[in-house]
């Protein structure tokens, strides 16, 4: 299970990051509540991600998501993400290491470049996304 699990989190990270050309702290704050409250916008879906950096200036980031993406997504949460989270160790971001606690930017770039590598050689950053 740890090795699919993190092929698909790999997947949607890398999907979500080619749509939304967020930076990594974006996706790594991320919590379920805001992914669970996401909008419906012209057939798409909004997420607002209020914990970023640039949060006080510019206010919550927004994740697109098209219906297919949040509908992989729901199916993460409820079959994959479920079988990290154990009560004190889990937390509140959508994306859990294998020990409950969430991803932080740098392990969410190394998902990206992890996911990139299958297609080919090249090195990948969210910043170069």
């Amino acid at each position: 299970m740890l090795s699919v699990g993190c092929g698909v989190a790999d997947f949607l990270l890398t999907e979500i990051a080619l749509e939304n050309a967020n930076r990594s702290g974006v996706l790594a704050n991320r919590t379920v509540k805001e992914f669970k409250e996401a909008r419906e916008v012209d057939g798409q879906y909004v997420v607002s991600v209020a914990e970023r950096k640039t949060a006080a200036t510019y206010g919550s980031a927004k994740v697109v998501l098209s219906p297919t993406l949040h509908h992989y997504i729901s199916v993460y949460c409820k079959y994959i993400r479920q079988q990290v989270v154990s009560g004190q160790n889990s937390s509140d971001e959508l994306f859990l290491r294998w020990l409950g606690a969430g991803l932080t930017s740098g392990q969410i770039t190394k998902s990206v470049q992890r996911a990139w590598s299958k297609a080919g050689p090249g090195d990948i950053t969210l910043n170069i996304v």
